[in-house]
């Protein structure tokens, strides 16, 4: 079942979550929809994503302690490791969206490569069979946190990073159609985008000109749903964002 909420001058902050079956018991999971004005979609959007995050760290958390319930007596010493590792990846969440594309030096790499590691724990546990959307959301997540990776790294590992980025929006964009949650699309589409321009800048030759035609592509496709006239702030943005990936095209494919 698809929820179509209509507001006039507010926006859904949590349109992940409104596209759902329908419960054999309504009052099992109730559903909380979030409106906020449109200007400040970005911005709670995160909190909204962060909260997220957190409720699959804890969900990892207490997976893993069944399994050492299960494997062996679970001391206090063992339970108190688990504790803090849950609560250090909570900290890394919040923080890698707020601080990790800009916080300089060793801190800044350590709490990005945290942040992965948290994801990818995640994904363990929530599967796209089982949890499509919340499955998505995370690899949304993985992306982003891989890119800020790729943008600090550089050489080998730092061209992997993007590597892994860009495969990691298209997985979330195999479950986040245009259909269900436009907006959503378009941002992972905006991100994925700027993945694959990085990419070509570290690239050369062929590859790099394939790289910045499927950028290009992929803002178009954001643009789809940015209108001027419905998102003019993220209209402005994403095409900014491709008219500079578009001259960088233009530059590869230029006779010598």
């Amino acid at each position: 079942m698809q929820l179509v909420v209509n507001q006039e001058g507010y926006v859904v902050v949590n349109d992940v979550q409104l596209d759902l079956p329908l419960p054999a018991d309504p009052d099992a999971r109730p559903l909380q929809i979030i409106l906020c004005k449109e200007a400040d979609r970005e911005e709670m959007a995160r909190r909204f994503y962060q909260l997220k995050s957190f409720e699959v760290v804890e969900e990892t958390y207490q997976r893993r302690v069944k399994e050492l319930e299960v494997t062996q007596p679970a001391t206090a010493t063992t339970v108190s490791k688990l504790q803090q590792e849950r609560d250090q990846a909570k900290a890394n969440a919040e923080k890698a969206a707020d601080q990790g594309t800009r916080t300089g030096g060793s801190q800044g790499d350590d709490l990005l490569a945290q942040a992965v590691a948290a994801y990818r724990g995640a994904l363990e546990v929530y599967s796209r069979e089982q949890r499509p959307q919340d499955w998505a959301t995370i690899q949304y997540d993985l992306g982003i946190a891989l890119h800020a990776e790729g943008l600090r790294t550089g050489g080998i590992q730092g061209a992997e990073r993007l590597a892994q980025a860009v495969a990691a929006f298209r997985s979330a964009l195999e479950v986040i159609t245009r259909e269900q949650l436009p907006q959503d699309r378009a941002a992972t589409q905006n991100d994925l985008g700027a993945a694959l321009k990085e990419q070509a800048l570290r690239a050369g030759g062929a590859q790099a000109t394939d790289l910045l035609a499927q950028a290009v592509a992929a803002y178009r496709r954001a643009l789809e749903v940015y209108t001027p006239e419905g998102f003019p702030a993220y209209h402005a943005r994403v095409e900014a964002n491709l008219a500079r990936a578009e001259d960088l095209l233009e530059e590869a494919t230029a006779p010598p």
